[in-house]
């Protein structure tokens, strides 16, 4: 595919930022990653938009990973802005990742916390769930996070995840400091129960 890639009249035509992308993706996939990162490198001089903005950086990212250069990989990953990423959990998911690798404990923990929190409903969430239990040990708890656990079971709730809004609020009510959140708690878990027994009925 590199000859095709790197035609002259491709590189001068208006598809030329691209052509630099999937240059850089052969290159990957053939290994040659010190040539790889210099394509991306240059691409990144000319501040691609749109896809390619977070395409780029994110294949920029795995070139780091696969160059065993993870501190890059965070530095490639963190030119994304997040709130016009296409895939903003799988951004955060591989920055939680390679901010573990390099040992940035308090980094991954608010990449994953932003995840976990933000994005409860994304494939990515549980996982961030996983690694949140495994960072935070000795640290703020759900008590502490009662507004962003909140606001984590109420989108499991809205989306008629019942089983893990159940276990969400479960947990809130467990350490609820105050009557109404505790009642507020036992109410969502005796809904979710209603919702559950329902969808027993149906199945059977």
């Amino acid at each position: 595919a590199l000859p095709l890639l790197q035609s002259n009249a491709l590189m001068a035509s208006p598809l030329a930022a691209y052509s630099r992308y999937y240059t850089a993706v052969a290159l990957k996939n053939l290994k040659r990653f010190d040539e790889a990162e210099t394509v991306l490198a240059a691409l990144a001089e000319r501040r691609p938009v749109g896809y390619l903005d977070q395409a780029s950086a994110m294949l920029r990212a795995d070139v780091a990973n696969a160059r065993q250069q993870p501190q890059q990989a965070v530095a490639a990953l963190e030119t994304i802005t997040i709130s016009r990423a296409a895939t903003p959990e799988a951004v955060l998911a591989r920055l939680g990742a390679a901010a573990e690798q390099i040992g940035d404990t308090e980094k991954a923990l608010r990449v994953y916390r932003r995840l976990y929190y933000e994005f409860p409903l994304s494939g990515e969430a549980e996982a961030a769930g996983v690694a949140l239990t495994r960072l935070q040990a000795g640290r703020p708890g759900p008590s502490e996070l009662w507004p962003l656990e909140r606001g984590r079971a109420e989108a499991l709730f809205a989306a008629r995840r019942w089983a893990q809004a159940r276990e969400a609020f479960s947990s809130l009510g467990a350490v609820a400091t105050r009557d109404e959140d505790r009642e507020l708690a036992t109410l969502r878990v005796a809904e979710c129960d209603v919702n559950l027994n329902r969808a027993d009925r149906k199945s059977t």
